[in-house]
């Protein structure tokens, strides 16, 4: 059997000293006596793009999911994984007769009715009437009748205030323990080939609890968290000696991240405000007494947590519409020739380009040179707090004739080591491109900043009989789904995009069959009710705003 165990934002640079303090017995021995390497993420270094790829082995520009959102001129719209444009290597392994398990891993909803057993992640909208949560489609119910909870979700995010993080802490522990006592009962109950469990709580943790455990972080909080991220990480060690116990002496296991994790800067960049000061921007004149953009977040900070996503349960028309209009609110798009989305983990602008989006105003033939004089005003974007640039780095990703969800991409400075936070520019009212965030806008609730973000790089550590032991230099996430199937026999076609790790493994690469042949999900969208559903979670989890 092979056992893969997905430890959400983990990195090398993170585990080590957990690892050199022996707090990490079990991840330390499959360290020593197998193979250990780099995993470079997909762009951006986010959940749905990067566990997407590693599921399927293709890049995010061939499988389709870009982001928790897509965006469709200047609105966006929730996808789910009937918007998968290829099939997951566990569709092909069970088109193979082979018998395989997917337990909380995200983007995974609806359920893909595999040869095994499939219960979906956090993104999962469980409270709403509609498609199982699980295949075969009654398992989700016994689970919860079983367990008394599925344990796919986290603490939510909404509001933070005196005595959160304690709580945070104590119902991530439990979610760990619990998710793990249902997984090890399922691969004892039944015989599995390869069966994959992901834990989010790695993320979340250095995402709320960064700045309480590193001395040097300028938003540092002294307190009585800063042993949380250890605490999370040895409950995951000893999560995964349980699960290897249940697959067996003779199991093969990976261990494995989608994206690293680091600190936050105390300073915040508010990309749309940046464009408008230097004329490639405008924003519509702010009616005298329209209601400030704030207001909803702050009136969503006030409801209890409940009524907060009952609200957005039950909001009426297309959900996406909300988020459309709180990332694009108050720009003049008649007099705007770039605009960014302004997401935290995605530094990335768009061009309004006539023909392609609603209301575009750039002839397609003058992209090339506006990139140019785009990417030289980018260069020279200077942080007022220190001096130094901004943008390190400018990849275009413009295709003519292609929707892009991006044109430009860039790879920011983190001063110090931090990454600089992003914000909502606020239809205009931001006035300031670059700026240190206030007290109250580092608390960690949605709509404010957290104290972590990710990193391009995670990890892997393989182990098994055919592991040839080492440390290995960078590779993909597509590479390491590619090596999941060659582990189990089978080849990984010119249909994906990775390539399996032939330096680590002792396999006989002749000796591979064929992969069966599966198709993508090709599900319905989203139902109002399941988006409904999905945006409160979302919201309560602290992916949007």
């Amino acid at each position: 059997m092979l056992l893969v165990v997905g430890w959400d934002g983990a990195s090398f640079d993170v585990i080590e000293p957990f690892l050199a303090a022996g707090d990490l017995p079990v991840l330390a021995s499959l360290v020593e006596g197998g193979a250990a390497r780099p995993l470079r993420s997909t762009w951006p270094a986010v959940t749905f793009p990067a566990w997407t790829t590693f599921l399927t082995g293709c890049e995010p520009e061939r499988h389709g999911l870009l982001d928790f959102t897509v965006r469709r001129g200047y609105a966006v719209e929730f996808v789910n994984a009937g918007h998968r444009r290829v099939p997951t290597l566990w569709g092909r392994m069970s088109a193979s007769g082979l018998r395989v398990g997917s337990y909380a891993v995200p983007a995974t909803f609806p359920p893909e009715p595999l040869r095994g057993v499939v219960v979906c992640g956090f993104d999962t909208p469980l409270g709403s009437a509609g498609r199982p949560v699980s295949h075969p489609p009654e398992l989700a119910a016994r689970l919860q009748r079983r367990y008394g909870t599925l344990a796919v979700g986290g603490p939510q995010q909404m509001r933070i205030g005196p005595g959160w993080h304690g709580t945070a802490l104590r119902e991530m522990l439990a979610a760990i323990h619990t998710r793990t006592d249902i997984v090890t009962d399922l691969i004892q109950e039944d015989a599995f080939d390869c069966f994959f469990v992901h834990f989010g709580e790695s993320d979340t943790v250095c995402h709320h609890f960064w700045h309480h455990a590193d001395r040097h972080s300028p938003r540092h909080q002294p307190g009585g968290c800063a042993g949380a991220i250890a605490d999370v990480y040895r409950a995951l060690d000893a999560s995964l000696g349980r699960l290897i116990a249940a697959a067996g002496a003779d199991a093969e296991v990976m261990v494995l991240s989608d994206h690293g994790s680091g600190g936050t800067s105390d300073r915040v960049i508010f990309w749309n405000r940046w464009l408008a000061d230097r004329g490639w921007l405008a924003f519509r004149p702010v009616p005298m007494f329209s209601w400030p953009p704030g207001l909803r977040r702050a009136a969503l900070r006030l409801l209890p947590r409940r009524a907060a996503v009952t609200l957005f349960r039950r909001l009426r028309g297309p959900v996406g519409w909300v988020e459309s209009s709180s990332r694009f609110a108050g720009i003049d798009w008649t007099r705007t020739r770039v605009f960014s989305e302004e997401l935290s983990y995605s530094p990335s602008l768009c061009i309004n380009i006539r023909g392609r989006e609603p209301a575009g105003i750039v002839d397609p033939a003058e992209v090339p040179a506006l990139i140019e004089r785009l990417r030289e005003d980018l260069l020279s974007f200077v942080d007022p707090c220190d001096g130094g640039r901004v943008v390190e780095e400018v990849e275009v990703a413009y295709e003519p004739g292609r929707t892009s969800h991006a044109d430009l991409r860039m790879r920011l400075r983190r001063p110090g080591g931090y990454a600089y936070a992003a914000g909502s520019s606020r239809a205009g009212r931001e006035r300031a491109a670059l700026r240190r965030l206030r007290p109250e806008e580092m608390t960690g609730a949605r709509g404010t900043s957290m104290g972590g973000s990710h990193r391009p790089v995670g990890m892997c550590v393989l182990a098994g009989p055919r592991v040839r032991p080492g440390r290995y230099p960078e590779a993909r996430l597509a590479d390491a789904g590619a090596t999941v199937l060659a582990m189990l026999g089978l080849e990984a076609g010119s249909e994906i995009d990775g390539r399996p790790w032939l330096d680590v493994l002792e396999l006989d690469a002749g000796g591979l069959r064929a992969a069966g042949t599966a198709n993508a999900m090709g599900s319905e969208p989203w139902s109002k009710a399941e988006e409904r559903e999905l945006a409160a979670k979302l919201r309560s989890l602290g992916y949007l705003e």
